[in-house]
């Protein structure tokens, strides 16, 4: 037999082989992933993740040395067409902050005890209060064992633009949250043209994108009782440049900021002599953030 007749053939059988085999169900492409958002408690001791069975959801927490699992429901979103969306993640080693879809944010202990409501309808319920706090997420967890406080974004309500699609909320405040009890403080306050914040290694906010007219520019302070001013390189003349974290050291911000190629790049910025450092990650052809507006959530 010839060459060419043996690959006639081999291709004959793999199509045959083709044809016969089993279709796939059309469920198998659209049902959601079993396990969601797993995550390390800050010490790597316990793991958490959302499980999803049938699109019915819970949080799971497991200690890694011993095996022991805690694991808590989640309400469905009410919407049959829409599934519901958990976000985890750790406030210290034992307590777990989440939020869904609908009805803000929660905290619960790794054995799935003391759940308080922080914001949305459950932050309301479990304060007994009339007025919930609106927030989309955290911007930092202290790590203390005691309390397990968190700064997160409070939204004045009503408060949105209508990005096309849906009603977000605009200019946070920074509020402190004890997400064992409950208590919340306002530590900054929105001067009215604020997206974003950022707060530092300490928890400390120092670092704030301010927006006029559909473009940005970057403020800083020192410390908390400082005052706030425009960053070199990065005020109204610079529009295509945003922040995104500051750095373990305090003294480096990390930026969005367009490469000499015109591609969306990470930068270091030293916050002490006001200068860009070298690309931390780049790519001559290819964004490697997102090109996000200077209005959006860094």
């Amino acid at each position: 037999m010839s060459s060419q007749l043996r690959f006639t053939a081999v291709l004959f059988l793999i199509l045959i082989g083709l044809a016969r085999a089993e279709r796939l169900p059309v469920e198998d492409f659209s049902r959601n992933d079993e396990y969601l958002g797993m995550t390390l408690s800050p010490d790597g001791r316990a793991v958490a993740f959302v499980h999803d069975v049938d699109g019915e959801q819970s949080i799971v927490m497991r200690d890694i040395e011993t095996g022991k699992t805690a694991a808590v429901a989640m309400p469905n979103s009410g919407r049959a067409w829409i599934p519901q969306s958990v976000r985890i993640d750790w406030i210290n080693n034992h307590r777990l902050i989440f939020g869904l879809r609908e009805g803000g944010f929660a905290a619960i202990e790794k054995d799935g005890s003391q759940v308080m409501g922080l914001t949305g309808r459950m932050g309301a319920i479990d304060r007994k209060e009339y007025r919930s706090v609106l927030s989309d997420g955290v911007l930092y967890a202290y790590r203390a064992e005691e309390n397990g406080d968190v700064l997160m974004t409070e939204y004045d309500i009503p408060a949105a633009r209508y990005d096309g699609e849906w009603f977000s909320p605009i200019f946070p405040h920074v509020i402190k949250l004890n997400s064992r009890t409950g208590a919340k403080v306002r530590v900054v306050t929105n001067p009215g043209n604020v997206a974003s914040w950022l707060a530092d290694a300490n928890g400390v906010i120092r670092v704030a994108l301010e927006t006029k007219n559909g473009i940005g520019r970057t403020l800083y302070r020192e410390s908390a009782d400082a005052s706030w001013q425009p960053l070199p390189g990065m005020d109204w003349d610079d529009a295509a440049v945003r922040p995104m974290e500051i750095g373990a050291d305090n003294h480096t911000l990390y930026v969005r900021r367009k490469s000499p190629q015109g591609m969306w790049a990470v930068y270091p910025y030293d916050l002490k002599n006001g200068k860009f450092g070298e690309a931390v990650i780049a790519h001559e052809l290819y964004d490697i953030m997102s090109p996000e507006s200077p209005t959006g959530s860094n």
